[in-house]
């Protein structure tokens, strides 16, 4: 099954941002049918936020359910055409169809809109040691929620000097080591009304201490790789070669 990351936003910032005190509508032929406004709730969950390369959160999202209605949407901070932002593609890594039902999350700071399958958006990873900075190497344990039957759990770590793009089944009796500053991606398949689904999650974790050997996917450094973001998704070029941030080479 091809792996699959969560929308995590990695712009380049230089502070967080606290809660927007807006209002945003949002307009679309919900389920196919007539164009009507919603209006979105502002939302402090951390897995639909952007964040900057140090983990920072840099916008929430103001966020609404729906169903899919197949085309763009207008966006305003009053339910009126007059002065609303046409989005004609909102992002999705999915290929969304009308009548299912999804999540809308605008990130105003940014004006990027997403949607989200409903089983993307309410299946969670919570690990017992979450992303942030550390003084010393932690072991991660990690638990997936909201879905009826988790099947598998695997997960990648990636550094800077040592961007080895391999998933290893996850173990809960051993965790995972992180022993440096990496972007942790963790990836499930499981069951979410009936069908079988894939979530994928990256964070980031900064380790103070300097590691005393190797981590645990203990890969040769062979040159370092670069990390951009185009169009809103990570790229990481590495020896005249682009992967995607799942670690599949781009054409």
């Amino acid at each position: 099954m091809k792996k699959s990351l969560l929308l995590f936003v990695a712009l380049l910032a230089t502070s967080a941002v606290s809660l927007a005190q807006d209002t945003y509508f949002i307009k679309h032929p919900w389920g196919g049918g007539e164009w009507t406004w919603k209006q979105m709730q502002l939302s402090d969950d951390p897995d639909l936020a952007a964040y900057d390369m140090d983990g920072n959160v840099i916008d929430h999202p103001y966020i609404v359910e729906g169903i899919y209605g197949g085309d763009g949407c207008n966006i305003n901070t009053t339910a009126s055409d007059e002065g609303s932002k046409w989005i004609a593609e909102p992002f999705s890594r999915f290929e969304l169809e009308v009548g299912e039902k999804c999540v809308f999350a605008y990130l105003p700071h940014i004006n990027d809109l997403s949607i989200l399958p409903e089983y993307e958006a309410k299946v969670r990873a919570v690990f017992d040691h979450p992303f942030g900075t550390y003084d010393g190497p932690q072991n991660v344990h990690v638990s997936i929620t909201g879905a009826e039957e988790v099947l598998s759990i695997e997960y990648m770590i990636y550094t800077e000097n040592d961007p080895d793009f391999t998933y290893y089944p996850y173990d809960d009796n051993v965790g995972i080591n992180i022993t440096e500053t990496c972007e942790l991606y963790v990836h499930a398949d499981y069951i979410y009304d009936g069908k079988v689904r894939e979530n994928g999650w990256a964070y980031p974790y900064t380790i103070n201490q300097a590691p005393t050997g190797v981590n645990d996917l203990n890969v040769t450094v062979t040159s370092k790789a670069v990390k951009t973001i185009e169009n809103g998704q990570l790229v990481i070029t590495k020896d005249d070669k682009r992967y995607n941030a799942a670690g599949q080479l781009m054409k």
